[in-house]
């Protein structure tokens, strides 16, 4: 197997894959970004669109075989969600039909590779990937999970403690949220603002029910509502895991 230090392939060429895609090229994450989508136009469209970003990254469509052999695979491909419960069945069992498409159509992929899902259901999509690929350690094939409440965590708790809009931002460490993707929990005895425990701040605990309320996915469901998917602020924690 052939492994390529430096590639990062995007498996969804759609909105969310190309909003990804941007992000890592203005940063210069990735030597390479790969798209790679069974729909040929849109492949070929965002690579065209995005070849006019100004960066040192290679922009291409790619192959699934190529993906396996990338450094990172970022999977944003999935299919339209379901309501009601018995057709919610159907969606998951076409979600992970098309999952273990994708990872055939992978295969076989280097060991030191991983993989990043973004795609509900991802608690699914992880799983079956572990298991699809035993020789690559569990921890490299991960999901978005909680990552979004984190960020919007560490930007309230800096909001909340600064003083002055001209004073150096204060340093959070160690604050993060953990459970599952639609019901995150502040780990709050963890969190450090300036090295002091969160906990030690009685400002933040009288506004814990509010800090709970501005990390929940309530945000993500309003924006959800409006145009379909949080495509900046998912994009925007996957390029950050990237990187």
């Amino acid at each position: 197997m052939v492994h390529h230090p430096g590639r990062v392939s995007i498996i969804g060429a759609g909105t969310l894959g190309g909003t990804i895609a941007y992000s890592l090229m203005l940063t210069n994450t990735a030597k390479e970004i790969l798209l790679v989508d069974m729909s040929h136009n849109i492949v070929q469209g965002q690579v065209l669109d995005l070849a006019e970003v100004q960066s040192k990254t290679t922009i291409r469509a790619g192959t699934f075989k190529e993906a396996g052999q990338s450094t990172l695979v970022i999977l944003t491909a999935d299919t339209p969600p379901i309501d009601t419960d018995r057709d919610r069945q159907q969606w998951l069992k076409r979600s992970r039909h098309l999952l273990l498409s994708i990872a055939s159509s992978m295969s076989p992929v280097h060991a030191d590779i991983m993989i990043l899902v973004t795609s509900d259901p991802m608690d699914l999509y992880v799983q079956s990937l572990q298991s699809y690929f035993p020789h690559v350690s569990a921890n490299r094939i991960f999901g978005l999970g909680t990552a979004m409440a984190t960020d919007r965590l560490v930007v309230w708790l800096r909001e909340m403690t600064s003083t002055n809009a001209t004073a150096t931002p204060n340093v959070i460490t160690d604050a993060y949220c953990i459970g599952a993707q639609h019901s995150p929990v502040v780990a709050w005895h963890h969190a450090k603002i300036n090295g002091m425990p969160a906990t030690a701040l009685p400002n933040l605990i009288a506004l814990r029910t509010v800090c709970d309320k501005v990390v929940s996915n309530h945000r993500r469901y309003l924006i959800c509502e409006r145009k379909g998917k949080a495509w900046f602020g998912e994009a925007s924690a996957a390029s950050r895991l990237a990187i």
